[in-house]
């Protein structure tokens, strides 16, 4: 009974999945994006509470709970700059919580505090100049709390769903990147190309990763 119910849950996983791809992929193509994205975006909600469903822990929930704010960006972005990068910093907030819960190796999260710093500081610096005064505090204190999110991300404790993460979190990152470029330097459709498979495949990852966490798993 338990191997079916696990073999349902990879299938609707699977099909919302594919719905999401086909969502991001018609965006990509058509006008009038919006319902699309809000489509896709709805989609790996929906993976995710599947994934919850079938294996019940707080990293699982920690990790719905930030997608839905990643919905709530999603939608509010196109009325609300503001409003969506608050949505999407409690995202990487209730992400960092999940990564908490499965706990830190200090050695491991220094190194990526030291690579991801200057990363970030580097980044900081090439926006600078184009973001709006009025703007800077959000973008700046979000720069922070996703920068906090990666080095939590590669700083977890040995688990299955370890390296998981790591996707997961490499690619919000870099999709981050390129959503800053088109907002802030250059509005070119190119950077949707690319910051938009990135995020959804990122959002994807996580969705599922709770399928592979080990709850009592300890090296």
């Amino acid at each position: 009974m338990y191997k079916r119910n696990k073999s349902l849950a990879y299938i609707i996983c699977g099909i919302f999945i594919i719905i999401s791809i086909i969502g991001v992929t018609l965006a990509l193509t058509k006008h009038n994006t919006r319902p699309k994205l809000i489509m896709a975006s709805t989609a790996f909600v929906f993976t995710a509470l599947t994934a919850f469903i079938e294996n019940r822990s707080k990293y699982g929930l920690f990790v719905l709970i930030g997608l839905i704010f990643c919905w709530l960006g999603d939608f509010s972005g196109h009325y609300n700059f503001k409003a969506s990068v608050a949505s999407f910093a409690l995202a990487h907030i209730s992400f960092i919580s999940a990564f908490l819960y499965i706990g830190i190796i200090r050695k491991r999260a220094l190194i990526s505090l030291c690579v991801f710093s200057i990363i970030s500081i580097f980044i900081a610096y090439w926006l600078y100049p184009y973001v709006p005064k009025s703007d800077q505090p959000f973008v700046f204190i979000y720069i922070v709390i996703i920068t906090v999110m990666i080095i939590i991300a590669f700083g977890t404790r040995t688990n299955p769903v370890q390296k998981v993460i790591w996707l997961g979190a490499i690619l919000f990152y870099v999709s981050d990147i390129f959503v800053a470029r088109r907002k802030f330097v250059d509005p070119s459709h190119i950077n949707a190309f690319i910051y938009l498979p990135l995020y959804y495949a990122s959002c994807i990852v996580f969705a599922i990763s709770n399928l592979v966490y080990k709850k009592d798993y300890h090296l």
